[in-house]
């Protein structure tokens, strides 16, 4: 099966209010962490940005092919941003992926396991 980048993916967007920022969130360096990692039916994919930028959130296979971009356009303001990322109603199958994170200069990536 081939993926393209216009294939669905359902996903809600939040974003805790600017100067609202849990505790746990003291980072001068932008951050991305998924839970949980063997999504089933939806998962949580949260990132912290310390600046205003222009954020980036692909998912690729393990081939390194694009396969989804999930944000990709428009500025977003310092905070803490969360996309529930539903498995179910996405067109992805089964098996693992790697989502990968650009804020300005920083880059992450995370490895998640999609269960159908």
């Amino acid at each position: 099966m081939n993926l393209t980048t216009g294939d669905t993916l359902v996903v809600h967007f939040t974003q805790t209010p600017t100067g609202i920022l849990p505790p746990a969130v003291k980072s001068e360096k932008p951050y991305l962490t998924v839970y949980p990692n063997r999504i089933s039916s939806e998962a949580t994919i949260e990132y912290y940005l310390p600046f205003n930028t222009d954020p980036v959130l692909k998912i690729y296979s393990l081939l390194g092919e694009e396969v989804m971009q999930i944000k990709g356009e428009g500025r977003q303001q310092q905070g803490l941003y969360q996309i529930r990322l539903n498995a179910q109603e996405s067109s992805l199958p089964s098996g693992m992926y790697m989502i990968r994170f650009t804020a300005g200069d920083f880059s992450s990536s995370a490895k998640v396991f999609i269960e159908k």
